[in-house]
């Protein structure tokens, strides 16, 4: 019930935020929206409040921390990486990225704070850590792992859809493959490990639920739920075939991440590793 009473209040704050701050700061130098943009706008709204009001009551913060969390989370997963790629095979121009930059950040960060709010995880105590954090030699040892798996997931996935949308990026003038896999490794790649690693690391859940939280993440929040919506920017077949890419690809990529960048002891499960933490404090 917390969980559908958070999506439910998400997506109403979500999708009337976007209206309002589409209003006061209409992009500028776009072609027209789509007639369908706010049935689909909604449905993804949706999908994204769903699985914030699931990762809100799965992590040990509260309130504004809390908060703060999932929008940093959520906007490195989504919006800043997709925005630098946009740029980098040149869909859109930076002036175009800043100026469209308030549409799709303030209303998320608005809808983060009423989510958590109205799962109960505002003013309730902070959960205590069930696992000791990483260390941070291994810590980056991780992040390289995980940044080189992007750019395996990115390739592999990328191979199958390329017949679909060739004609759609040769019209462009692409960068060389070398300097596309540099971007995935050093930009994008240590990115999402970061998003997944600041996520993981405040849930006091099992290794197996962190590789869950982290296929969500991508799949999900970096992937399907954006790719819903229809944009004047990308023909619909082309969505379509990125949309199957990149939720196929960031699926795998997501739970193999999170399972990696879970901290230490966190391979027992919540409520046992709860328990041993308190017979620990009883023992003490």
């Amino acid at each position: 019930m917390k969980i559908l009473r958070g999506a439910l209040i998400g997506v109403l704050v979500l999708t009337a935020c976007e209206i309002v701050v589409g209003m006061l700061f209409p992009p500028k130098d776009l072609p027209a929206a789509p007639g369908d943009m706010l049935l689909w706008g909604v449905v993804s709204n949706l999908l994204w409040s769903t699985v914030i009001a699931w990762l809100a009551l799965a992590s040990r913060r509260h309130g504004a921390p809390l908060a703060l969390t999932l929008i940093a989370v959520t906007l490195l997963a989504n919006q800043v990486t997709s925005l630098l790629e946009a740029v980098f095979f040149h869909v859109l121009t930076v002036s175009v990225v800043l100026g469209i930059a308030p549409n799709v950040v303030l209303p998320q960060v608005v809808a983060a704070f009423a989510i958590v709010w109205a799962v109960g995880a505002w003013n309730v105590a902070a959960r205590p850590r069930s696992a000791e954090p990483v260390p941070w030699g291994n810590l980056i040892a991780r992040g390289v792992l995980v940044a080189a798996i992007y750019v395996v997931c990115y390739f592999a996935a990328g191979i199958f859809v390329f017949p679909f949308v060739r004609d759609f990026y040769m019209a462009r003038s692409l960068p060389p493959g070398w300097l596309v896999a540099a971007v995935q490794f050093f930009v994008r790649g240590p990115l999402f490990a970061v998003a997944i690693a600041m996520l993981v690391w405040q849930m006091p859940t099992s290794r197996t639920q962190h590789a869950v939280a982290g296929s969500l993440l991508m799949c999900v929040i970096g992937g399907l739920a954006p790719l819903l919506v229809p944009n004047p920017l990308m023909p619909d077949a082309i969505r379509y075939a990125h949309m199957v890419e990149v939720v196929c690809s960031n699926l795998v990529f997501g739970g193999l991440a999170g399972w990696l960048l879970s901290p230490r002891g966190a391979i027992l499960p919540a409520p046992a590793a709860s328990l041993d933490v308190a017979g620990k404090e009883l023992r003490a």
